[in-house]
């Protein structure tokens, strides 16, 4: 009887040893497992630096490239998307493709873009019709004409658009337009008085007037042309909404003037909605016009 007594006085102590156990492996492979515990910096107390608290483990395992002014999650993502895009592209371009198929046309388009060779051979040929075009400009239709010739081959241009989620519906992917004309990130770039602005747009010129010199421009008109594309961009800059303004306004208004063509939306095929993602800002749209149709040539 009392052999039994003891033996049932132990089966809870060898129980509660296998729990402790138990919960302290469970512990260990949440910890192993677990990519959010993985990220974090338990060293940090969250109460001093919670940022560092729940990022700064991935922070020391993710150092920023040197090449880069920023590293993120995002920034991975791209990479690996390149990195198989360039796996799809290297695979259609050493494959003997059918004439006419995807993937030869894919790998051709890749072959074409390696041969540096080739490409320095050409220089600029191929852009010297839309040179052309930009010389003929001479009213508001021939502007508009050569703004769409250029946007189509990748030139963003005084009319910014973009294909995106409706800000009131996310169901609702719509074309949406935004203040555009300027190469500086925002508008303040070109007003800040500070050392650091100036140095920027000095950059800047300097900037265009060596693209202008390699196209083909001489050292003196570049010059001056850069100078008057940084006067240009800043009247343009003018009549952009800042940041802070940004953020006040409502997104969602329906896109029916744009430089007096009040029939827009019916011109363009396709039911999706066409938001006016200025916001509202009919009084810009009119004094870009405004300020396009004073300065042609």
């Amino acid at each position: 009887m009392n052999k039994k007594l003891t033996k049932l006085a132990i089966v809870p102590g060898i129980m509660a040893v296998l729990f402790i156990t138990a919960c302290n492996t469970k512990s260990k492979n949440y910890t192993d497992n677990d990519i959010i515990f993985k990220d974090m910096d338990t060293t940090v107390k969250p109460g001093a630096d919670f940022f560092k608290y729940a990022k700064g483990g991935w922070l020391k395992k993710t150092p920023t490239p040197a090449d880069e002014s920023g590293w993120s999650i995002g920034n991975l993502v791209v990479e690996e998307n390149n990195n198989r895009l360039k796996a799809i592209n290297i695979k259609a371009a050493d494959s003997a493709a059918k004439p006419g198929s995807a993937e030869q046309k894919i790998g051709d388009f890749w072959a074409t873009a390696m041969d540096s060779a080739g490409i320095e051979k050409q220089g600029l040929s191929a852009l010297q019709p839309y040179f052309r075009q930009i010389d003929s400009v001479k009213d508001l239709p021939s502007l508009t004409h050569a703004m769409t010739e250029l946007e189509k081959i990748g030139v963003n241009n005084q009319m910014a658009w973009y294909i995106g989620q409706d800000d009131k519906n996310s169901d609702v992917i719509a074309l949406k337009f935004w203040q555009g004309g300027i190469g500086l990130p925002e508008r303040e770039f070109y007003f800040k008085k500070d050392s650091t602005s100036q140095k920027i747009r000095a950059a800047f010129v300097t900037y265009i007037r060596t693209l202008l010199t390699l196209s083909g421009v001489d050292s003196a008109a570049a010059a001056k042309s850069a100078q008057g594309i940084l006067a240009a961009e800043t009247n343009l800059a003018q009549i952009h909404r800042s940041r802070a303004a940004l953020r006040r306004l409502v997104p969602g208004a329906q896109l029916v003037v744009l430089f007096g063509h009040p029939r827009l939306a019916s011109q363009i095929p396709g039911t999706a909605p066409i938001l006016l993602c200025w916001h509202g800002q009919p009084l810009m749209q009119r004094a870009a016009a405004k300020w396009v149709m004073a300065n042609m040539r």
